[in-house]
């Protein structure tokens, strides 16, 4: 009987180790999730334009803005899984939608701009029957370039219905073609 005591107290406690390793898994997903596509990150495309980025990843941070020159207003710019300012994405498009990409530069990316105040934004706000996923895919300061290898990487892997490529003037490169 003794045996069998001793028997039933190390099931459970090997229950209890399994049960406690699960639950744990679950909840630190649920902190901090994992994005279904692991090589991709912003911080991949900064590199391309210049050198001096030290991050690895720029996954779920928030990231301060202020220019004293226009306003005294800090703006705060929450970051996704993949580092963009945007939600966080699923690589499967949602049934019944039809999705746009906009990838694009600091216009875009909505720099010194409220959270709900980008051009993504306006465009949801614009969609009053729910059609669109729209996803932000700009980044601060980057180029033609740039813009291209985006492109090439994000839209097999998002597959977008329709992509936008916003451009201004200094995308265009410092020579005249």
């Amino acid at each position: 009987m003794l045996l069998l005591n001793q028997v039933m107290k190390r099931k459970q406690l090997v229950a209890y180790i399994i049960s406690l390793f699960i639950f744990q898994e679950i909840f630190f997903r649920l902190i901090f999730p994992i994005p279904e596509v692991s090589n991709f990150d912003r911080v991949k495309y900064m590199e391309l334009m210049n050198h001096f980025v030290e991050a690895d990843y720029s996954r779920n941070q928030t990231w301060h803005w202020q220019s004293s020159l226009d306003t005294a207003v800090v703006f705060d710019h929450n970051m996704n899984l993949y580092g963009f300012r945007d939600k966080d994405w699923n690589l499967q498009k949602p049934s019944g939608k039809k999705r746009i990409l906009f990838i694009g530069d600091s216009f875009v990316e909505g720099v010194m701009a409220a959270d709900d105040e980008q051009i993504t934004d306006y465009f949801k706000y614009k969609d009053i029957n729910n059609q669109y996923d729209v996803l932000n895919i700009g980044i601060a300061g980057i180029g033609l370039n740039v813009h291209l290898q985006l492109s090439a990487d994000v839209i097999p892997m998002l597959k977008p219905d329709i992509a936008v490529l916003c451009l201004y003037a200094n995308d265009m490169g410092k020579s005249a073609p």
